[in-house]
């Protein structure tokens, strides 16, 4: 079992990955450091915080990550600016309200992982879902985009599927899977 250090103050992205990793029998644990500002490019800015954290820990295995989402209504919105464009509470809202009818409602989510041995090995993954973004918020579980991203493959929002049916689409899911191979 190795403890990885997740280079991230997102607690609902903390509590993801430590659900993703225990499938695999590791266990993670949050950096209350500081962290780089983000810029344009995911890849660039998972590699930037998974840094920082080697730098402050440099025995220890380190997980950065970034996030984006991308709106075939609105190819130059969100992207690796998600975070920055859309508020922290009322995040869905925020999304729907930049789809109106007839746009597109076709959206990518994209995670990218940069994983760093104590050795200062980098290994990069990154994971996609194809979804459709929802009228309006369904379901109870998940977290972030998961009550508004409809994956292709079904008629329902990720928070309105089984954890196991969901966490096989979670790209978090698809980039550490292929990290931990």
């Amino acid at each position: 079992m190795t403890t990885f250090i997740m280079a991230t103050h997102n607690a609902g992205k903390l509590a993801e990955v430590a659900a993703l990793l225990a499938g695999y029998g590791h266990q993670v644990t949050g950096f209350t450091g500081a962290l780089p500002p983000e810029g344009d490019d995911l890849t660039a800015n998972a590699i930037a915080k998974a840094q920082a954290v080697h730098q402050a820990v440099p025995d220890a295995w380190v997980l950065g990550d970034d996030s984006g989402l991308w709106l075939a209504a609105h190819p130059d919105r969100l992207g690796a600016h998600t975070a920055r464009q859309l508020p922290r509470t009322g995040t869905n809202a925020a999304l729907l309200a930049l789809l109106a009818p007839p746009d597109s409602r076709a959206a990518t989510l994209v995670s990218t992982i940069a994983m760093l041995a104590p050795s200062g090995e980098l290994r990069l993954a990154t994971g996609r879902l194809a979804a459709t973004v929802a009228l309006a918020p369904s379901g109870a579980d998940g977290t972030g985009f998961d009550q508004v991203l409809i994956p292709k493959e079904e008629g329902v929002p990720l928070a309105a599927l089984p954890l196991a049916l969901r966490q096989r689409y979670l790209p978090r899911q698809h980039a550490l899977a292929e990290l931990l191979r």
